[in-house]
C-alpha cells in the first residue's frame, strides 16, 4: 500500500506499489517506483526514484537514490548519493557517499566514497574515502582507501595512491598551469607538504622512475627543455 501506515508524516509523495508503505511519521520524501522506501518508517528528507530505490532503508536519512535498485539494501546509512541502477546497490550502513552511474560503487560498504562512470568503484566494499572518476575506474583490492583513480579502467592498486591513467586509456603527457599552450605562461610550483607547528620540517619530493621486475632496470629520469628556434609560432620540440 502507499503510504499506507502513515499516521502523522506530512509532506510527502509516494507513486508506486508498497513505496513509502511502512512510514508512520517519516515527512518530507519522495519515493517513486515499486517498493521505494518502502520500509522507512520515521526518518524524512529522502528522494528515492527507481524500483526499489532505498527499499531496506529504516534509520538512514538525507538520501537521494535514483535508479532501480540505486541504494536498496542500505539500511541506517545517511546523506548518500546514488544515481544509476545499481549504484550503491549493497551499501548497508556507510554515509557520505556519491556514485553516478550505472553499478557505481555496487558492492561498497565504506563511508565518504565518490565514485563517476559506469561501475566505477565497484570493487571496493570496506575501502572508505576514496575517489573514482572515469567508466571502469577501480581498486584492485576491495579495502583500498583514500586513493584516487582519474580516467577510464584507472586503478588504484593500494591504498593512499594517485593513479591517472590506464594501459586502456594512456596518458603520456602532463600539462599544469595554463592548458598545453598560452600567450603568457606562467611558472608553477610543485611542492610537497609543508610543517604546521613550531620547527615542524617540511616533507621531502621524491621523482621516482618506473619500477622494473626481475633483473631489469628501472626507468631513467630525464629532464628536457626545448632548444631557441628560429623566430615564429611553431612549439620547439623537446
Amino acid at each position: 500500500n502507499v503510504l499506507g501506515a502513515n499516521t502523522s508524516g506530512i509532506r510527502n509523495i509516494a507513486i508506486g506499489a508498497n513505496s513509502l508503505a511502512a512510514n508512520v511519521s517519516g515527512s518530507t520524501s519522495v519515493a517513486i517506483g515499486y517498493t521505494a522506501l518502502t520500509s522507512d518508517t520515521s526518518t524524512g528528507n529522502h528522494t528515492a526514484v527507481g524500483n526499489a530505490s532505498l527499499s531496506a532503508n529504516t534509520t538512514g536519512t538525507d538520501s537521494v537514490a535514483v535508479g532501480a535498485a540505486a541504494l536498496s539494501a542500505n539500511t541506517t546509512g545517511s546523506r548518500n548519493i546514488a544515481i544509476g541502477a545499481a549504484a550503491l546497490r549493497f551499501t548497508l550502513s556507510a554515509s557520505d557517499a556519491t556514485a553516478v552511474g550505472y553499478q557505481s560503487l555496487l558492492n561498497s560498504t565504506g563511508a565518504g566514497n565518490t565514485a563517476l562512470g559506469a561501475r566505477a568503484g565497484n570493487t571496493v566494499t570496506s575501502g572508505a574515502n576514496g575517489t573514482y572518476i572515469g567508466v571502469d575506474s577501480d581498486a584492485s583490492v576491495a579495502t583500498v582507501s583514500s586513493s584516487i583513480a582519474l580516467g577510464n579502467s584507472a586503478t588504484a592498486t593500494a591504498s593512499n595512491q594517485f593513479v591517472v591513467g590506464s594501459s586502456n586509456s594512456a596518458i603520456s603527457d602532463v600539462f599544469i598551469g595554463e592548458g598545453v599552450t598560452d600567450a603568457t605562461p606562467a611558472a608553477f610550483t610543485l611542492n610537497s607538504t609543508g610543517g604546521s607547528g613550531i620547527d615542524i620540517a617540511g616533507a621531502a619530493l621524491r621523482i621516482a622512475g618506473g619500477r622494473a621486475t626481475g633483473n631489469a632496470a628501472g626507468g631513467a629520469i630525464v629532464l628536457q627543455t626545448s632548444d631557441a628556434g628560429v623566430s615564429g609560432t611553431t612549439l620547439e620540440t623537446l
